[in-house]
């Protein structure tokens, strides 16, 4: 069983291609009943080789839910004394792929600019499209000129003057009500945690620094761990599921814990880990994804953004079984030690609340 934990976009790479120039001769004229001209020879010209060129490598930052990194291109190497080789001649040319150009029949204007509201942390993007590159963010509560949608999807806006994009879930025409937070509890005023139980065979859990704790609160609680502090989408990609496809066998519940560190990577986590959880069924392998719990005052996230995440998730998973601990904590009550972690009784039951749902 495998276990992601929620502890705490695309780009094109450059194709490069090698164009060969070949020597190419003239057709020879045909010659006239009357007489055969003397041909005029030309003298063959010197050709002076080119000197070896290499380019620097290239790698773009690594941004979010969407990265774009540049291949590195390198010049031909002439070798051998000195010699050139006559009449060939080969250069490496190196052509980013265009970004698509928005489809203006996908573009539906409003008739007068409409004012809308954010409702949760959300990137500017230059383009309909979450590889477009990002211009920028805005916050919960921000207001925004609206001037269309297109493809019923991503919302058209007016960015100082410059016309910007905003995915349409975080997007309302209404002013969004500021939640209350939930109230931080005394460890004596927590409800009694759930009944310990023991964790099955086979459990994979995957996750942030919240995982962390739960696994140095339950001393390991039984099950196998994949997870580091701060850690997300980027993470989750490069280094967490090359470890997990190598455990995950048949009988295997994974248990998938992130999403707080990025809450605005939700589309993204939803159709990666729906891809993934079909592999490891076909495994024998079943997934699970908990929802990000809730935090307190801290510059990264607040609960807004949390919550429009584990909407994302809920509406976006398939073949995966969504475990809600967010609720019974607003319900009952926790307690922090600081705004992005939990005490060691909430993290226990955070923990019994997980295996009991496998």
């Amino acid at each position: 069983m495998v276990f992601f934990c929620s502890c705490t976009g695309g780009a094109d790479p450059e194709v490069v291609s090698a164009v060969s120039e070949s020597s190419v001769s003239a057709d020879q004229p045909e010659a006239t009943p009357t007489m055969t001209p003397t041909p005029t020879i030309k003298p063959t010209p010197t050709v002076t080789p080119a000197p070896a060129v290499s380019a620097d490598t290239v790698s773009g930052d690594s941004v979010s839910s969407d990265q774009v990194s540049a291949n590195g291109v390198s010049g031909n190497n002439v070798s051998g004394n000195d010699a050139a080789s006559e009449n060939k001649v080969s250069e490496n040319k190196a052509t980013p792929t265009p970004l698509p150009t928005p489809d203006p029949a996908k573009l539906v204007l409003f008739e007068t600019p409409r004012t809308m509201y954010v409702t949760a942390q959300v990137n500017i993007r230059k383009g309909p499209g979450t590889f477009y590159a990002k211009d920028g963010v805005l916050n919960f509560g921000n207001a925004v000129s609206a001037l269309g949608r297109y493809n019923d999807e991503w919302v058209q806006v007016d960015i100082n003057g410059e016309t910007r994009y905003i995915h349409g879930s975080y997007l309302s025409e209404e002013v969004p009500a500021t939640p209350t937070p939930a109230p931080t509890q005394d460890p004596a005023q927590l409800p009694p945690p759930p009944p310990q139980v023991t964790a099955p065979a086979g459990v994979l859990m995957i996750g942030d620094s919240r995982c962390v704790q739960m696994r140095d609160v339950t001393g390991g609680g039984g099950v196998s761990w994949i997870c580091e502090n701060s850690r997300g989408y980027e993470w989750f990609v490069s280094t967490a599921l090359g470890q997990a496809d190598g455990i995950i066998g048949r009988g295997t519940k994974v248990v998938i814990c992130l999403g707080v560190n990025d809450t605005d990577n939700g589309y993204s986590y939803s159709s990666l880990i729906n891809q993934k959880a079909a592999e490891w069924a076909a495994r024998g392998a079943r997934t699970y994804f908990v929802s990000v719990n809730p935090v307190g005052d801290n510059p990264w996230t607040n609960n807004d953004n949390v919550s429009a995440f584990n909407t994302i998730m809920v509406n976006n998973l398939s073949g995966v079984k969504y475990i809600d601990t967010w609720s019974y904590l607003v319900t009952h009550g926790y307690n922090m030690v600081d705004g992005m972690h939990f005490d060691g009784p909430t993290n226990a039951t955070v923990f019994s609340l997980i295996i009991s749902n496998l």
